[in-house]
């Protein structure tokens, strides 16, 4: 999946946070060929993809889309990888993305 840091940047300094969580919840679920379902409560975001379930404080969601285009995906993608699924940090240029090996050309 290819990507780039630079239009993710604008994606996530002006997209409101429900929407940008719906976004990038959508790319990882395409990057792993999952369904995902993401119900929003008035505190938390709750993502289901397949067995696997993320559960985020809304607040936390909102200071990690400040802190940097990949910092909440990257978020998601470590809760996943502790709930047992599998992946290489250089599967693909995205998750090379959110963990900050970027190739530098």
């Amino acid at each position: 999946m290819n990507t780039s840091g630079w239009i993710r940047g604008h994606i996530a300094h002006n997209s409101p946070n429900d929407r940008f969580i719906r976004f990038l919840v959508n790319t990882i679920s395409k990057e792993f060929d999952y369904k995902f379902k993401l119900d929003i409560t008035p505190d938390t975001y709750n993502i289901t993809m397949g067995k696997y379930k993320v559960k985020i404080e809304i607040s936390k969601a909102k200071a990690l889309q400040l802190t940097g285009p990949y910092a909440l995906d990257k978020y998601i993608l470590d809760s996943l990888k502790e709930q047992g699924l599998e992946f290489s940090q250089h599967r693909s240029q995205y998750i090379r993305y959110c963990y900050g090996l970027i190739e530098n050309v």
